[in-house]
């Protein structure tokens, strides 16, 4: 295996100083807004709104080792253990009031605002924490579309709520909105997600300079820094970095085996998986996942460019669109097989990962692996099963 990036204690002090400020925001009298995934994280910063994003927390408490124990209060509380465990981990972290931060859990929020573009379980779980706490919630709808193609009539219906409820966010907090302010920080977006996709680029070279653990560790502040100039220094040191390994030839693992494309969530309370495809030469060289938060934006036009951004083609596309794409990285990335984590809590992207699948052994010739586990709740995985799973998909390369 290669040496760890040189960045990654630059990565644990901006997420340090995050939840560091988080905490004293809500102290301090700053108003914090829990928001969906693909809703504008822009706007909020614009507004001097502290946001946080509940999926990304729950993402963090799986990883901590707490998926266990919120998942099963949760359910405690009456909900059902087929529900996304993102949801599960936050409502659990909310009954009991802990957390991976010295026992705590998230500060209480001032305001809601959710988007059903990325996923439609958004809307009840927004809702359901909204009576919880009593706060208000915004909601942006998102008009979907069978082949994924955005038409100008679905940009600007959701531009023109973005708009809207700029009004709202304003009469909730009492933070006033400046439009220079906003194209300031959707410059540093489009900056933030410009060095991602250079970083994406790089990540296809032979070999791949960087693991998978890396790509999904990575993706901390493309996620939640997106508008902040902090976000930029560190991607401008990461794409630097790995571009020199690519100049060296330094690979993720000593001899590039196999090239292999991963579909949709990594199983966060045990990333160190990916480490068993390295240790016999294959490599994650691509996914469609932590592209998905990335986006080109034009500071000129804020509202209009979010919108195309957030009604991302990826998560709103259905099988034939999303084969296309797929198909497109397989040829550009030089993949030679893919592995479809089959997420037993999330209906929503499992759906239509068989005929995927289907596409790409018909098409490709691709070999294809379904591994079957859940995202965040470590209850229904199985270590030794899997694994086994992954030695008989790797033998067929090998023979």
């Amino acid at each position: 295996m290669s040496e760890k990036l040189a960045v990654y204690p630059k990565l644990g002090e901006l997420q340090e100083r995050y939840y560091k400020e988080l905490f004293e925001a809500s102290s301090q009298g700053r108003p914090v807004a829990w928001i969906t995934s693909m809703a504008p994280i822009e706007i909020l910063y614009a507004m001097d709104v502290f946001p946080v994003m509940p999926e990304n927390y729950a993402a963090l408490c799986a990883s901590r080792r707490l998926g266990v124990e919120l998942c099963e209060a949760a359910e405690a509380m009456g909900y059902s253990g087929d529900l996304c465990s993102y949801a599960k981990n936050t409502f659990g972290s909310m009954a009991k009031g802990t957390g991976p931060f010295d026992g705590k859990g998230l500060p209480r929020p001032d305001l809601l605002i959710a988007t059903g573009s990325a996923c439609s379980t958004h809307i009840k779980w927004f809702q359901a924490m909204s009576r919880y706490y009593g706060a208000p919630l915004l909601m942006v709808d998102a008009v979907y579309s069978v082949d994924g193609d955005l038409k100008p009539h679905h940009l600007d219906y959701f531009a023109r709520q973005l708009e809207a409820h700029v009004e709202e966010i304003s009469r909730h907090t009492g933070h006033p909105f400046d439009m220079d302010r906003l194209q300031e920080v959707v410059a540093i977006s489009d900056r933030t997600s410009e060095l991602w996709y250079e970083f994406s680029e790089l990540r296809g070279r032979i070999p791949t300079p960087v693991g998978a653990i890396d790509v999904f560790t990575m993706m901390f502040p493309l996620v939640t820094l997106c508008g902040k100039p902090e976000a930029i220094g560190f991607y401008e040191e990461l794409v630097d970095e790995v571009r020199q390994r690519v100049e060296k030839g330094i690979g993720v693992v000593p001899v590039e085996r196999v090239r292999l494309m991963w579909d949709i969530f990594p199983i966060w309370y045990n990333l160190k998986l990916f480490m068993h495809f390295e240790s016999r030469g294959a490599v994650f060289v691509t996914d469609l996942y932590a592209d998905a938060f990335a986006g080109r934006l034009d500071p000129s036009r804020p509202f209009e460019s979010l919108a195309r951004r957030y009604l991302n083609d990826f998560l709103r596309s259905g099988v034939r669109t999303r084969f296309e794409i797929y198909r497109k990285r397989a040829v550009d990335y030089k993949v030679q097989g893919a592995v479809f984590h089959s997420n037993r809590c999330c209906r929503y992207f499992t759906m239509g990962q068989l005929d995927v699948a289907r596409l790409l052994r018909q098409d490709l010739n691709l070999p294809i692996l379904f591994l079957d586990a859940d995202m965040a709740d470590p209850r229904v995985y199985d270590d030794a099963r899997l694994r086994a799973k992954i030695d008989a998909f790797l033998e067929m390369f090998e023979a």
